[in-house]
């Protein structure tokens, strides 16, 4: 749901952001699909990001191109924004550092087992019958 939540917002143009309430639905819109997200990635789920960049680009023009007025009223609603990006930003380097310890424990695990799992083969040295 969240990939395509992002997916049907990265598509838009904005065209229907025409004033300061249309800005803010369509924040609260991304606020919505960010949030659902990182929902999904602390509960370990893969999550798609691909055109989010783009967006919030996109985004971010239309609101910059609305009369000063109608700006002002996005003001709340764009700190709500970064704020969830924190939050998304703050899981995905969570469950990096959590895969990367999973990683470094089973790279321990196989040097380990390496180092001891295979017995020498061949003629053993130094105490053999003459």
């Amino acid at each position: 749901m969240t990939e395509r939540a992002i997916a049907a917002i990265s598509d838009s143009d904005f065209a229907h952001v025409t004033d300061g309430p249309s800005a803010a639905a369509a924040i609260a819109d991304l606020i919505h699909a960010i949030s659902g997200a990182a929902t999904r990635a602390e509960a370990g789920e893969m999550i798609g990001l691909a055109g989010l960049d783009g967006t919030i680009e996109k985004l971010c023009g239309k609101v910059a191109s609305l009369p000063a007025g109608a700006r002002g009223s996005c003001k709340l609603p764009m700190l709500a924004l970064i704020d969830e990006f924190d939050r998304l930003a703050r899981v995905m380097r969570a469950e990096l550092e959590r895969v990367g310890g999973q990683i470094k424990g089973v790279s321990d695990q196989r040097r380990a087992a390496a180092a001891y799992g295979k017995p020498k083969t061949g003629p053993v040295s130094g105490g053999g019958a003459r």
